[in-house]
């Protein structure tokens, strides 16, 4: 298979109840792992999330993510939901 010339910008764009907008870099295949680079509804970036190695998000709210997990071993998939803890003193992660 060729190459191509260039990639994808992004992977995915969500948008919060807070009208927040989660972007998530492209993942190239059978890449696991993915950031979101949040930013508020004027376009002010606000910090970047590390999500679980192997989970996709499908909805963001308030204070959850809600997605999908493959396990690496196994290849089965799981609906996630994970609390989103603010803490200013870093990035913002899934738990």
């Amino acid at each position: 298979m060729p190459f191509p010339e260039t990639m994808p910008a992004y992977g995915k764009l969500l948008v919060d109840p807070a009208r927040r907008l989660w972007v998530t870099s492209y993942q190239a295949p059978g890449e696991r792992r993915s950031h979101w680079t949040v930013f508020d509804s004027v376009g002010v970036l606000l910090g970047i999330v590390k999500a679980p190695d192997g989970f996709d998000a499908y909805e963001i709210g308030l204070d959850y993510v809600l997605g999908r997990y493959i396990e690496e071993d196994t290849g089965i998939e799981l609906v996630q939901v994970y609390k989103l803890i603010d803490n200013t003193s870093r990035n913002d992660r899934f738990e």
